[in-house]
């Protein structure tokens, strides 16, 4: 940490660390040392007498919490010892009391009842003391990921051969595997894999009205009487209306303007083929690029051009309303079809259920919506657990999902009479709930969190509860700088966003080095996404050639030296592209060496060592010893490992042959069977 007397947020700092008695939370930036405020407050919390047992720190994954409790103990340790950590020089200026080591040294020996763990983890302290009200066998284990996967896969193919046994007519699981298999298979494990970790979800009711039908026929309609009122034909507009024209017949043809359409009929209307004139290939809408076409129409008839410009706006507004009445009723089709489904699939998940039951287990979901329920329904449960854990601290609560927020608040929240089915709705105990998180670094909205749960937690707590961490020890002022100026504009206009919180530095760049560079791309509007690349390889080749003997780099015994080909490195998210960026650097006359294409398990030197550790293990794996003597490290030809095997001695004991010898030689180290060959591929990637 930075000199404590540079902090721009010392303050806000040790109102974070030392006031005990409130619930806040703390919007911490990235780098700036969010884990030593949780790690510090809980300290703190020791050094006031509250046994570790009271205290419950919950952090992401297991690897944060295993990191913050190494923390935790290093803290609690040095300052039992008198010793004050530089993270926490500015709450202890003269020095930890005789009181404070004792009650640190206290805290010391009983650590080990701190709860430190995942959401999940702490989902299942809540519930295990008490297995009846939970409704939960006292032996349940909680079951591993992939096993669960698969017992559930077995479930969902015995659930699929009940539907397409022909047991009904117009099945809807049937109609669908019928109107295409492969897709079909893979859309109703979709849904399954959601409902099974999703089991508050259910689709909206009344998403069907044959209303929408009429409306696109009515829309379809009007667009051909539009073009028949301008008086002069465009030929592409035209049979842009014909194809609408019959997609309506089609789709009056298949039966949909009922209130409860046939399955087949609603699957056809999903199903059916879109022409190239009005749709692009993936079924988007096309764009209707007709407005010169219009105006030379015009001028056929001897009409001002400004007669061509009015068709192409009239007919361009019927042409999109056509496309936004379709998609209207397609998108009611699609979710009549799903709560259908999803209404097929309510057996499958109460035989789901049943089995984790008869089987004693729990899944990650189970642990928590049993402890929201343990704690909604048993107020006495929910005040014991209350009074074991005084104080919740919570890291990374950007990541958290409304389910788990709602544990919180019922654990940490005061008794509620108003019956208000708000989760936020309760007060919060004072000095119960001690949050930290970033709404900046939300990413993890496909487990289920939500930075718009986040803001409504935010507000729960309010203004006066709410710190602002703005410290940055990870990088320099330029980058920073770089950041608030970028990020400012868009995190604070932009509906749903969280707003924006500018960065402080703590460390100064070097001078004259670059800290990060923005290059301007020069395109025009209409540039294709090639054009736009090359462009951008350009000016990234233009600015390495720049760089090298024009600027100063660290070098390995710390002294200033011009920075050289070697000190730059090019990273893309992926390396589709990265010919476009070698070809520009060597128009510049620099030398590229790529390390793209190739996963970890794939590299040359990674199957080299894998082959050899293999071989190590166990002496009859020959694919192994094979893939070992051949590969670069030994270099063997395959004339070679022939002569080796024709002279190995035959196994008495009924071990490996010559001819199985040469065949896992062989099988494993010829080049084209190294990329062809899934039994090997599986074998050198462990």
């Amino acid at each position: 940490m930075a000199d404590a007397r540079k902090l721009p947020d010392k303050e806000v700092r040790i109102r974070a660390l030392t006031e005990l008695e409130r619930s806040m939370l703390v919007e911490a930036g990235a780098g700036s040392g969010k884990t030593s405020i949780m790690a510090g407050r809980v300290a703190m919390l020791f050094a006031r007498g509250v046994e570790p047992k009271s205290v419950a720190a919950i952090t992401f994954t297991e690897f944060a919490a295993s990191e913050l409790m190494i923390r935790i103990s290093r803290f609690v340790g040095e300052l039992a010892n008198g010793v004050v950590p530089r993270d926490l020089e500015i709450v202890f200026p003269k020095g930890v009391s005789i009181e404070q080591q004792t009650n640190l040294e206290r805290a010391r020996g009983s650590l080990d009842q701190l709860i430190c763990s995942t959401i999940h983890g702490f989902a299942q302290a809540l519930i295990k003391p008490f297995p009846v009200e939970a409704a939960i066998d006292p032996g349940a284990e909680i079951i591993d990921p992939s096993e669960a996967d698969l017992a559930f896969g077995e479930l969902f193919e015995a659930w699929l051969r009940d539907h397409l046994s022909g047991r009904t007519d117009d099945d809807v699981v049937a109609e669908f595997v019928l109107a295409g298999e492969d897709e079909a298979l893979g859309w109703l494990r979709s849904i399954a894999d959601f409902r099974r970790k999703n089991r508050d979800s259910c689709p909206a009711a009344g998403t069907w009205s044959a209303a929408g039908v009429e409306e696109f026929e009515q829309t379809v309609t009007g667009f051909t009487r539009a073009l028949a009122g301008i008086g002069f034909r465009e030929p592409n507009t035209e049979a842009a209306a014909a194809d609408f024209a019959q997609l309506s017949g089609t789709m009056r043809g298949l039966g949909l303007c009922s209130d409860r359409p046939a399955n087949r009929a609603l699957i056809a209307a999903l199903k059916t083929p879109l022409s190239r004139t009005c749709f692009t290939r993936a079924g988007g809408r096309r764009i209707l690029r007709t407005n010169g076409k219009w105006k030379r129409a015009a001028a056929a008839v001897g009409r001002p051009e400004a007669a061509g410009t009015e068709a192409f706006d009239v007919s361009t507004a019927w042409y999109y309303a056509c496309h936004d009445a379709r998609e209207a009723f397609m998108a009611s089709a699609a979710g009549e079809l799903l709560k259908r489904v999803s209404g097929e699939m309510t057996g499958l998940m109460d035989d789901w259920r049943s089995y984790k039951q008869a089987a004693a287990l729990l899944d990650f979901d189970d642990l928590l919506y049993t402890a929201r329920d343990l704690l909604a329904g048993h107020e006495e449960v929910r005040q014991a657990l209350a009074r074991r854990f005084r104080h919740v601290l919570v890291d990374e609560f950007q990541d958290t999902d409304p389910l788990q927020i709602e544990i919180l608040w019922q654990l940490c929240g005061e008794s509620s009479e108003s019956g208000s089915v708000d989760p936020l709705g309760r007060a919060l105990r004072q000095k119960a709930l001690f949050l930290v998180g970033d709404p900046k670094q939300a990413i993890y909205r496909f487990r289920g969190a939500d930075v718009n749960a986040y803001i409504g937690a935010r507000t729960a707590i309010g203004e006066a509860g709410l710190l602002k961490i703005t410290a940055n020890f990870r990088s320099v002022e330029p980058i920073l700088h770089f950041v608030n100026d970028k990020f400012e504009a868009p995190l604070s206009a932009a509906a749903g966003q969280p707003g924006f919180t500018e960065l402080s530095p703590t460390c100064d760049a070097e001078p004259g080095v670059v800290s990060v560079a923005a290059l301007d791309i020069a395109d025009g509007e209409d540039a294709k996404a090639d054009t736009i690349r090359d462009a951008e390889a350009k000016c990234v080749a233009d600015l390495c050639s720049r760089l090298v003997g024009n600027r100063l780099v660290r070098g390995r015994k710390g002294k200033m030296r011009p920075c050289r080909l070697g000190d730059i490195a090019l990273l893309a998210p992926v390396g589709t592209e990265l010919w476009r960026f070698e070809e520009a650097l060597e128009d510049q006359g620099i030398a590229v060496s790529t390390q793209a294409g190739k996963g970890f398990f794939r590299r040359q030197e990674i199957q080299d060592l894998i082959a050899l550790v293999r071989t190590l293990a166990d002496g009859r794996d020959t694919l192994a010893l094979g893939a070992l003597l051949r590969g670069p490290l030994i270099g063997l030809r395959e004339v070679e490992l022939l002569d080796i095997s024709d002279a190995l001695p035959p196994d008495e004991r009924g071990g490996t042959s010559k001819k199985a010898a040469a065949s896992g030689f062989m099988t494993g180290l010829s080049p084209r069977a190294r990329g062809n060959d899934r039994r090997n591929d599986r074998c050198l990637a462990g």
